[in-house]
């Protein structure tokens, strides 16, 4: 065999062993840029706008892999976790005293029903008694209506504990009246409120009996006076709710407070702004500490 048959040979060998390897590597970098959803070699999926646990994590530049995840994968992920489910923890609680009354609370419930918001009521028995097609209309309408007395009588509730309790008991026989027998709710406000310690005995009695008593840390300012303008109304919302990621405001549907009604939506509007939530009261779980007592 001629030495230049054998030199042909030896590059023919040498290119048929190269040809192999050369397809290899053009391939698998191919191969290996598939991420599959669920599988260990998928990058892990990071949204920064909330549905990471840890909000550190959230915060910080996504991979370079993750850019290799097509659009529609990470938008499969935004519908299984919705980033405002996630990151809106803030709850506020829309709480109004004293009524039924004629002329505020159908306004009231107007707002809630246009924004579709379910608030608490906490009724006066006597009230209750004289607008008993509006008590009927605050629960049909999926609203939470909790006890705040009979009477709401300063001199009468506070006189006793004994005579408290008969007054919120009273309470309850117009509610069953007027809802049915099956209507029961352990929820109740205190007129002014539980706070200090004349009303200890009060609180301890009201414990003793089974009820939860529900103060507030928030509040529009409508009790300071009569016909509070409704950019006050307003802007005591923006102050008292600052900072709070549960907000129990207290606000009243009696007669008198027409500017509460006429401020309600934009007091809404500004809580929406604000990343709140709305719940009601038997939907509460806050730590007694988070409600001024």
């Amino acid at each position: 065999m001629s030495n230049l048959f054998k030199r042909i040979l030896s590059v023919i060998v040498l290119a048929l062993m190269l040809v192999p390897v050369v397809g290899f590597q053009r391939i698998m970098p191919m191969e290996s840029s598939v991420a599959v959803p669920g599988s260990e070699s998928s990058p892990e999926v990071k949204i920064s706008d909330g549905t990471s646990p840890d909000p550190e994590e959230a915060s910080k530049p996504a991979e370079e892999e993750d850019n290799q995840l097509s659009s529609s994968i990470l938008m499969e992920e935004r519908k299984l976790y919705p980033a405002a489910d996630i990151r809106n923890r803030k709850k506020a609680y829309l709480t109004f005293d004293d009524g039924p009354s004629p002329l505020v609370t159908p306004k009231i419930l107007e707002v809630l029903r246009e924004y579709d918001i379910k608030a608490t009521f906490f009724v006066i028995g006597k009230m209750a008694e004289q607008n008993p097609k509006l008590v009927r209309q605050i629960q049909e309408e999926g609203h939470y209506i909790c006890n705040h007395t009979y009477s709401h009588n300063y001199k009468l509730i506070y006189s006793s504990p004994d005579n408290f309790m008969a007054d919120v008991k009273k309470w309850e026989e117009v509610l069953k009246n007027i809802l049915g027998e099956d209507f029961e709710t352990n929820t109740l406000r205190f007129p002014a409120g539980s706070f200090g310690k004349k009303r200890q005995p009060f609180r301890e009695r009201v414990k003793e009996e089974g009820y939860i008593s529900i103060d507030w840390n928030a509040l529009n300012g409508d009790a300071e006076a009569l016909h509070i303008p409704a950019d006050v109304l307003i802007d005591r919302i923006k102050e008292t709710t600052e900072n709070k990621n549960n907000a129990v405001v207290l606000m009243h549907d009696s007669n008198t407070k027409d500017t509460t009604a006429e401020a309600l939506p934009e007091i809404i509007n500004y809580l929406i702004t604000e990343e709140y939530s709305f719940e009601t009261l038997d939907n509460y779980k806050l730590k007694s500490s988070e409600v001024a007592k």
